[in-house]
């Protein structure tokens, strides 16, 4: 029988200005389960981003961060 893997957490986050980046962390801090940060504010960042979500397991949970500028996202 295959052994399931536990639940695990991924945080995606843009933060060009380092507000969204401190909320999630916040926020990942009260979980009790591993947490993958993956960052997509530079180009390189949200080049690798895509790679490293098919790494997660399918028991993962995604808390995804952006700013919001006058209602939108950017």
């Amino acid at each position: 029988m295959r052994r399931a893997e536990p639940p695990r957490v991924a945080s995606l986050c843009f933060s060009p200005g380092g507000g969204t980046r401190r909320v999630l962390e916040a926020m990942t801090r009260v979980v009790e389960l591993p947490v993958a940060r993956i960052e997509l504010t530079t180009p390189e960042q949200r080049g690798a981003a895509p790679r490293a979500l098919y790494e997660l397991p399918e028991t993962s949970h995604v808390i995804v961060g952006a700013p919001v500028y006058s209602g939108q996202l950017p």
